[in-house]
């Protein structure tokens, strides 16, 4: 993570985005780099469960930052999940918050999703 980390060309890209966004998500290991810049200070958030909730408590953890492991949490206008997989599951949630929830369910017997989230 320590090449998206590091980068000002990333920092600088989500800083000039961040105002004009409804939601800024992030699947996996990306909570790392919200972190990094600060966008999760203050917030409730979850990542991939293996190592990168210790990764985040060790370097932000002053920041206030409340991960939970839960496979998709949002707090304001920022959305993570806990997994690559459970990306699938941040998905179908803006679907539901954008488009509602009879859409959202139409869209998991399409793609025959049977994961483990709220779908």
């Amino acid at each position: 993570m320590d090449n998206v980390t590091s980068s000002n060309r990333v920092r600088k890209y989500i800083e000039e985005i961040f105002p004009k966004l409804e939601t800024l998500s992030s699947v996996c290991g990306g909570a790392v780099a919200l972190a990094h810049f600060g966008y999760l200070d203050g917030k409730r958030a979850t990542t991939h469960p293996i190592g990168r909730y210790e990764e985040i408590q060790e370097k932000y953890g002053g920041r206030k930052i409340k991960l939970v492991k839960e496979p998709v949490v949002r707090d304001g206008k920022i959305i993570t999940s806990g997994g690559v997989f459970k990306g699938v599951d941040l998905a179908l949630q803006i679907v539901s918050e954008d488009l509602g929830e009879e859409i959202a369910k139409l869209v998991v017997e399409e793609i025959r999703y049977f994961g483990q989230g709220k779908f």
